[in-house]
């Protein structure tokens, strides 16, 4: 298998995650790489500085994408991932927006990740689970096609709280390689939740590139 995992290392994991948020609130809708995205918006969570190339979920559109990656830079895979903020749930104390991402993924079923075709034993990385840490949205944010209050939310800081299983991968090899990854969550309807049902199934073709910027 050409593309190595990173061990679970839990201050590592839980700050790239947090990072990774940050930067998919802080773009908008149509610029979000979840939405309508063949590859060519993973740029707009991404930077040279970066350590990881951050892949992306997917809301609407796509799932299968393709992207150049700079050689030298390891992988966040997002298998099944959730945020919580007091934007979209006004009002939640800290404790209410833990008590969310517990429930989603309580409800988590059948994670999933392949690399290059091989498929990853996920046993041993349990769901990550971040302290409250800050975002902040922008006009036209990345949950505002839903359609009930408090949607579209107001721009500007939210607290969070993130979740989710995911992986950090070591530096890729030049050329070509292949990502699949998802999972279920289905929230039953007496429980409360941010989002009661989605499936997630997306998969990339990275081409890695010795010639492109860290």
């Amino acid at each position: 298998m050409a593309i190595n995992v990173i061990p679970r290392n839990q201050e590592l994991y839980l700050e790239i995650v947090k990072d990774f948020w940050r930067k998919e609130c802080e773009v908008n809708r149509n610029e979000s790489p979840a939405y309508n995205n063949s590859g060519n918006k993973d740029r707009n969570i991404n930077s040279a500085g970066q350590q990881f190339f951050y892949l992306s979920w997917s809301e609407r559109g796509p799932r299968n994408r393709v992207c150049d990656v700079p050689h030298g830079k390891g992988l966040l895979i997002p298998i099944v991932s959730v945020i919580v903020s007091d934007k979209e749930r006004p009002g939640a104390s800290d404790r209410d927006l833990h008590q969310l991402v517990d429930q989603d993924q309580k409800y988590t079923d059948d994670p999933f990740v392949e690399l290059d075709d091989i498929r990853f034993d996920l046993t041993g990385f349990d769901p990550v689970h971040t302290d409250v840490f800050e975002v902040n949205y922008p006009n036209n944010a990345i949950w505002d096609d839903h359609t009930h209050p408090p949607y579209p939310i107001s721009p500007g800081r939210s607290k969070a709280v993130a979740g989710g299983h995911y992986l950090l991968t070591a530096p890729l090899t030049p050329g070509r390689h292949t990502v699949r990854f998802g999972g279920k969550v289905e929230v039953p309807d007496k429980e409360d939740c941010i989002e009661r049902f989605y499936d997630e199934n997306v998969e990339y073709t990275l081409n890695v590139r010795s010639s492109l910027p860290l």
